[in-house]
């Protein structure tokens, strides 16, 4: 009884053991064919999705573009008939263009006429008075240009008494610096060129003809540059004459 009872426990603990690592495998098997029945249909309706998305982008494309084509059929009809419109009103506009210039030839016609009488009548009335009118304007032209002739002479008189003026001073200003040598001959003399600036500083002196006397030829020169400043006109037309100024030197005097 007891021997018997020690072979049974193991046995029931072997046979339980044996049920329970079954029940895993039934339990585990199971599960992995759910989930495989499970995923197969999903993996076939996501690629018919896809499949279907497609064809109806393609569909929706070619729709977009027979909508674009008659668009444009629609858009080059409309431009034809614009520009027939615009070809139409311009070919009125040329018309009316024509017929404007025409009355406008007419009117310039009928103006011309009337200036051309209007020129005749004036040319026959100017020759009826050209006479005394030439008359006239030749008096008038002679007295005018005796009045300018007069008014010039005038002004040329005012300028040489000015210019005179100036050489006088100038000449009085380099005599006031010249000390004559003594024992030179009073007919001897030399002529020098004096360049002057505006202000009257004179800026050289040449010597252009000598008196034959060294000592009369420098004493001269010397006494010009002594005088810078010389007094000159500030008028600039009336300074051109004293930009460049011959003067004769001689024992008796200076001229300019």
């Amino acid at each position: 009884m007891l021997k018997n009872s020690t072979y049974k426990w193991p046995f029931v603990f072997a046979l339980l053991l044996h049920g329970i690592l079954f029940s895993i495998l039934f339990i585990e098997f199971t599960t992995y064919h759910n989930y495989t029945e499970i995923n197969k249909p999903q993996v076939n309706i996501i690629k018919a999705t896809a499949v279907d998305q497609a064809q109806i982008e393609k569909q929706i494309a070619n729709i977009k573009a027979e909508q674009q084509r008659k668009h444009q059929e629609k858009l080059a009809r409309i431009h034809r008939l614009q520009e027939a419109k615009l070809e139409k009103i311009r070919r009125e506009k040329e018309l009316q263009k024509q017929k404007e210039l025409a009355q406008l030839k007419k009117r310039q016609q009928q103006e011309q006429h009337r200036k051309n009488l209007l020129a005749l009548k004036q040319q026959k009335i100017k020759m009826e008075m050209e006479t005394k009118r030439r008359e006239e304007i030749q008096k008038a032209m002679q007295q005018q240009i005796a009045e300018e002739q007069r008014q010039m002479a005038e002004h040329d008189k005012q300028v040489q008494a000015e210019i005179d003026k100036y050489k006088a001073l100038i000449i009085q200003t380099i005599s006031q610096h010249w000390i004559v040598p003594s024992n030179i001959a009073n007919n001897i003399s030399c002529q020098l060129i004096v360049n002057i600036a505006p202000g009257g500083e004179i800026l050289n002196v040449k010597l252009v003809r000598s008196s034959g006397n060294s000592i009369l030829d420098r004493s001269a020169r010397s006494a010009v540059l002594k005088s810078s400043p010389l007094p000159v006109p500030k008028n600039a037309e009336l300074f051109d004459n004293f930009r460049q100024l011959m003067l004769t030197v001689r024992p008796e005097g200076i001229e300019g």
